[in-house]
């Protein structure tokens, strides 16, 4: 399981293909967040997106983040909604199907679209979801 500050990296990492779309990079960096999201059986460690993405290899000045980890002085609170697991699952093997079709426009505009999704997760009363647009 991950912790609700996770969700934060999550959201760095999708701003990132959204400034960033057609680099080729993309591909193995949204890999490596659907490999954190599929797997449930985490203990709520902290930093796992940061963890999965050194794997990656250079991912140059804007994950430079992915380099240092969060620690906490407190026992964060772990996201345990399995639904919200799916979405975000859902939505990033979406983006991951995007960036392999090539069609940077349609990627820049789905990251566009999702990147304050777990932002908007992070509540857990979903006040931060707009009621209209």
């Amino acid at each position: 399981m991950l912790i609700f500050y996770d969700l934060y990296d999550l959201h760095a990492v999708l701003v990132n293909v959204r400034f960033d779309p057609g680099n080729p990079r993309n591909a193995g960096i949204v890999e490596a967040v659907l490999d954190v999201l599929s797997d449930r059986n985490q203990k709520g460690e902290p930093n796992a997106f940061r963890v999965a993405l050194r794997d990656v290899g250079d991912l140059g000045e804007a994950y430079r983040f992915v380099q240092v980890d969060n620690v906490y002085t407190f026992v964060p609170g772990v996201f345990k909604n399995l639904v919200y697991y799916d979405l975000l699952s859902v939505a990033c093997q979406e983006l991951s199907n995007v960036i392999k079709g090539g069609n940077v426009e349609r990627e820049a505009d789905l990251a566009d679209a999702l990147h304050n999704l777990p932002i908007m997760l992070t509540d857990p009363d979903l006040k931060k979801i707009p009621k209209r647009f």
